[in-house]
C-alpha cells in the first residue's frame, strides 16, 4: 500500500510538469508547423491524418515550443523593466490603490527563473496552480513570437501561405492583440506568484498556538 501511494505522489507530481509541456510547448509549436506548412503537405511526404503524421507534428511542435520558450524569457523581463518604471507604477498604484504593487522584490528579478519553484517547494497544490498560470503566460509568449517568426520567414523568400495572404494592416492588429494578451498573462503571473508567497509565508510564520487559539475564538 505504501508502494502504491508513493506512486500516486509520483504521478500527481508528474501532471503540473506535463500540463506545462503541453500547454507552454505543444500547444504553439503545432500551429506553427502547420501555418508553416500549410500549402506544401509534399515536403513531409506522408499520407493526411496518419499517425505517423500526427506523432510527426506533435513531437516536432514540441521541439519548435521548446525553442520559442528560449525567448519568452525576454518577454517576461521585458514586461518586468516595463512594471518597474515610474509612469507603470503610478498607473497601476491608483487602479489598485496601493503603494507597493508587489509585496517581495524578487518578484521583478530579472535574475528569477521564467518558472519559481520556490511555492511548490512550500506547497504542492499552490506550486501546480503558479505551473498553470505559468504555462498559459508561455504559451502566449510563444505564440507570439511564432507569429513573429512566419513573418520573418514570409519576407526572407520562403512565402507562408496564411501570412502573404493576409493585408498589412491585419498582421499588425493580430500582433497587436497577441503583445497585449503576453502583457496580460506575464502580469496576472507576477502577481499570482507575489500572493501565493505572501499567503504561503504568512502561514508558516503563524505557529500552531496561534491557529488553534484563531478557531477557539
Amino acid at each position: 500500500m505504501a508502494e502504491e501511494a508513493l506512486s500516486g505522489k509520483d504521478i500527481a507530481g508528474l501532471i503540473p510538469n506535463i500540463y506545462y509541456d503541453l500547454i507552454a510547448r505543444v500547444s504553439a509549436g503545432v500551429p506553427f508547423l502547420i501555418f508553416l506548412f500549410w500549402d506544401k503537405k509534399e515536403i513531409l511526404k506522408l499520407p493526411d491524418n496518419s499517425p505517423a503524421t500526427v506523432l510527426l507534428v506533435v513531437f516536432g511542435g514540441y521541439l519548435v515550443g521548446i525553442i520559442f520558450s528560449s525567448c519568452a524569457g525576454i518577454l517576461l523581463g521585458a514586461t518586468k523593466l516595463a512594471l518597474k518604471t515610474k509612469l507603470a507604477l503610478k498607473l497601476i498604484s491608483k487602479i489598485m490603490h496601493r503603494t507597493n504593487i508587489f509585496s517581495h522584490k524578487s518578484t521583478l528579478d530579472l535574475n528569477s527563473p521564467l518558472v519559481d519553484d520556490a511555492v511548490g517547494i512550500m506547497n504542492r497544490e499552490a506550486g501546480a496552480t503558479l505551473t498553470k498560470v505559468a504555462a498559459e503566460s508561455v504559451l502566449c509568449e510563444n505564440l507570439f513570437i511564432g507569429f513573429i517568426m512566419l513573418i520573418v520567414i514570409n519576407y526572407s523568400g520562403y512565402p507562408v501561405k496564411v501570412i502573404s495572404a493576409a493585408k498589412t494592416e491585419f498582421l499588425l492588429v493580430i500582433g497587436a492583440i497577441l503583445l497585449l494578451v503576453v502583457v496580460h498573462r506575464n502580469m496576472v503571473y507576477l502577481f499570482r506568484h507575489d500572493r501565493l508567497l505572501t499567503l504561503l509565508r504568512d502561514l508558516k510564520n503563524r505557529s500552531p498556538s496561534k491557529i488553534s487559539d484563531t478557531k477557539m475564538n
